[in-house]
């Protein structure tokens, strides 16, 4: 069995392409249906699931939400990981210190 953890990115891009039925996202979430992988989850992913997917800019209904997370929860292994402390750089400042190290050594990407 695959244990995954399912980025809340995969979770918008398959609620916004529910009616296209081979993207890429609605596949991966389908895989939960299916039985490919079991997904990961503990509180915090959860709250990051039900703030991100309830965010206005998204117009989804409130019952279009709960069935997403519902769904993934019946399936899930829901297991709370004790925090290690270290608080990791959110993805653009990532970029950045990257982008900046590429100036600083002048490494070229073709």
């Amino acid at each position: 069995m695959i244990y995954a953890v399912i980025d809340t990115n995969i979770l918008v891009s398959a609620a916004l392409a529910y009616n296209n039925r081979k993207s890429i996202p609605y596949l991966i979430f389908k895989g939960i249906f299916d039985k490919l992988f079991v997904p990961l989850v503990d509180d915090n992913i959860v709250k990051e699931y039900r703030n991100v997917l309830y965010r206005p800019k998204f117009l989804f209904e409130t019952f279009f939400v709960d069935k997403i997370i519902n769904t993934i929860l019946k399936y899930a292994v829901n297991k709370n990981v004790p925090s290690t402390g270290i608080e990791l750089p959110d993805r653009m400042m990532l970029f950045f210190m990257m982008s900046q190290w590429l100036i600083r050594t002048r490494v070229r990407i073709l």
